[in-house]
């Protein structure tokens, strides 16, 4: 008697889902994520008519002066006696290094003359003065309402088309019925072959109709839900702008943080229009 040896059957783990875990994941942290950045104290610093960036933020180390007479370098408070020593071995680790002042409008001449001999003590004689330019809040809020406009607009078209899709009617006469898509040759063949002068079709493009209907509206479905967060973000940040003190250039980590996603929504759009829209009209997808 021959005994037969059972085959091993592999099972394998079906990873079709790993590509939408890894997005989600991605959103999630992009959303969550607080970028740190260092904004020394709070000072509001002088405008000026014209201003010149810094070559290198690398070779910069900055100094904050507020009113009340207080120095910070590198997150710390130092007194104005302990500047030059900590100046000094900043030279001394980088020679191209340059000195930015960000002073407070109010700060009293004193302070600034007193750090001027300290900075002079440890030979660190390339300053320069950290100032702001007009803060153009009103072009601000133009722009945004601007982006929350356009934003709105496409929403009102995507509404448009999926209740377009979802409502779609077909009628083709039976008699003389042109040239024919593979729907309606469909719809002729069901519709014609009892003897109709006419055939219709009021079954439109549904989420339950078909894979590909489920897919589009899932793909378009959620850029539109992002969309809508992105604008009521943006006019979150646009009421924020009329309370004074909450968004400034010296404050603008949460303006930043807007723009990035708003990108990314962008180029999440450029992908699904490419892929939904465009590769139809292409033979072979």
């Amino acid at each position: 008697m021959k005994i037969e040896r059972k085959t091993h059957t592999s099972r394998e783990i079906s990873t079709a889902s790993l590509p939408d875990i890894i997005f989600m994941l991605l959103i999630f942290f992009m959303v969550t994520t607080v970028m740190r950045e260092y904004e020394g104290l709070d000072v509001i610093m002088p405008r000026a008519k014209m201003i010149e960036k810094l070559e290198s933020k690398r070779h910069t180390a900055y100094i904050w002066a507020t009113k009340d007479g207080l120095i910070s370098v590198d997150d710390r408070i130092i007194s104005i006696n302990a500047l030059s020593g900590m100046m000094y071995s900043k030279i001394a680790k980088d020679p191209k290094i340059t000195v930015s002042l960000k002073s407070d409008e109010k700060t009293t001449m004193k302070l600034i003359t007193d750090i001027h001999t300290q900075l002079r003590t440890a030979n660190a004689l390339k300053l320069s003065y950290s100032a702001l330019t007009k803060n153009n809040m009103k072009g601000f809020r133009i722009w945004m309402i601007s982006t929350a406009i356009m934003g709105s607009t496409f929403i009102g078209f995507q509404v448009y088309e999926f209740s377009s899709f979802a409502t779609h009617h077909v009628e083709i006469d039976c008699v003389n019925p042109g040239e024919l898509t593979k729907y309606e040759q469909h719809i002729f063949d069901d519709g014609c072959s009892s003897g109709e002068a006419h055939a219709e079709s009021h079954e439109g493009l549904k989420p339950q109709t078909n894979l590909f209907g489920t897919t589009f509206y899932t793909l378009t479905g959620f850029h539109g839900a992002h969309v809508t967060l992105g604008i009521v973000w943006l006019l979150s940040l646009l009421l924020l702008s009329f309370k004074k003190g909450v968004i400034t250039p010296e404050k603008n980590l949460d303006v930043d943080l807007a723009a990035l996603y708003w990108h990314f929504v962008d180029v999440v759009w450029i992908v699904i229009f490419t892929v939904v829209y465009l590769f139809g009209v292409f033979p072979g997808f």
